[in-house]
């Protein structure tokens, strides 16, 4: 524990992938029988609450009018045995003001948000796993960005209470970690649903195109249409899937929803504090609060559609995953940006369970190499296949050797 604590020491001044002190001796206060994460360092995303340690939401409203009880997720996992090391940076409330987390590869790119501090702090190996939020695209790009297995669940599985929600509709709890046996092990932990044996079989890829793939540079197109061929040659079959062909309306209807949730979460507290809102999230709330019940009503529609648009395209193609690139491009440039997460939305919009993984390392920038994350979606409810199947699959593309520091020193 004594070289971990120098690591993020050194580490943590070019990161900034924590709000507290990094201390996962804290977690003996709650003096628990070991379990299956025993000994894990975990990493609380600073929008859930635990006891000890002030919910701030990366905001500067004041700390005691956030206040709450520890959740479900956090207590489960340190009834699972893990220990909770420190909360981490997240975006003002979970949506696209930053907060100063660096990119653990190079400090000059964007660690993706708002789960910021989750991806980078395992990234930068302060943590084995860590807990985050997707409402649009919190977990699934960040964790493409930093180059480590993200993980959605289908929605419901992992219980909210205890955190600062944003969307009452579409929040998702998802994990962060250093490996696939760890996620297996944590999702298993943080699941309130059995979770159901994984089928035998291997799964049919089904590589998305249309307009929703069309968001995506040529360059993120380009790479997964080369780890599918590679898929291919290991034994795979990959069918093409034309789906989510009306991408622009769902993406207005969710921004839509999610902007009314929030301003229903937010009307008392934005009356006495919107001077305190930074200028993105301050926007979104009022445009929420112009959302009215017929159009609220309409966006909650649209979630049924695309579940059953999904499923359809799915069958058709008999499918058992999606593949798509798991954000437009590699992670951007500069701080004040955490990039944009539509190649996400859709998979939240329907509440689908969804993982990525690294599968490239891209070089066009002279002198620096970020992770390529591909994203893989499976059917509502199928998590335990998506588990083995993206532990299986992120196995054959491993862009780098195994536990090889690729991070700047």
């Amino acid at each position: 524990m004594a070289s971990q604590t120098a690591w993020v020491a050194a580490r943590e001044p070019v990161v900034h992938a924590l709000v507290s002190d990094w201390n996962p001796h804290r977690s003996r206060l709650y003096d628990l029988p070991a379990g299956p994460l025993r000994g894990m360092l975990v990493g609380i995303k600073d929008i859930f609450h635990a006891d000890g340690l002030p919910t701030q939401g990366g905001t500067s409203l004041p700390v005691e009018v956030l206040s709450g009880s520890t959740g479900n997720a956090v207590r489960r996992l340190v009834r699972a045995g893990a220990l909770i090391a420190a909360k981490t940076v997240t975006t003002e409330f979970a949506y696209f003001e930053p907060g100063p987390t660096t990119n653990p590869w190079h400090a000059s790119r964007t660690p993706g948000g708002s789960s910021s501090g989750s991806a980078a702090g395992v990234a930068s190996g302060f943590f084995d796993i860590a807990l985050g939020t997707q409402t649009v695209g919190s977990v699934i790009r960040p964790a493409a960005f930093c180059g480590v297995p993200g993980y959605k669940p289908t929605l419901g599985t992992i219980r909210r209470d205890g955190l600062l929600v944003f969307s009452r509709t579409v929040d998702h709890v998802g994990l962060f970690s250093r490996t696939w046996e760890d996620m297996l092990a944590a999702a298993d932990a943080l699941s309130i649903v059995t979770m159901a044996d994984p089928s035998p079989k291997s799964p049919v890829l089904g590589l998305v195109t249309g307009p929703y793939a069309q968001q995506a540079s040529g360059y993120m197109r380009g790479q997964v249409s080369t780890w599918c061929e590679r898929m291919e040659q290991a034994g795979f079959q990959v069918r093409e899937v034309a789906t989510l062909l009306d991408i622009e309306q769902h993406n207005n209807v969710h921004r839509d929803l999610t902007a009314r949730d929030l301003a229903d979460r937010h009307r008392r507290l934005f009356t006495e504090f919107s001077h305190l809102y930074r200028p993105r999230t301050a926007a979104l709330i009022e445009d929420g609060m112009r959302i009215d019940n017929h159009r609220y009503a309409a966006c909650l529609a649209n979630r049924a559609a695309i579940q059953a648009e999904l499923r359809g395209a799915m069958e058709a193609a008999g499918a058992d995953l999606l593949v798509s690139p798991a954000a437009l491009d590699v992670a951007p440039a500069g701080l004040t940006y955490t990039g944009d997460p539509v190649m996400n939305l859709p998979w939240t919009h329907a509440g689908v369970p969804v993982a990525t993984f690294p599968i490239a390392l891209d070089d066009r920038v002279p002198g620096m190499q970020l992770p390529v994350g591909i994203q893989v979606a499976a059917g509502f409810g199928r998590d335990a296949d998506l588990l083995h199947w993206s532990r299986t699959l992120a196995g054959l593309s491993v862009p780098w050797p195994p536990k090889t520091s690729c991070h700047e020193s």
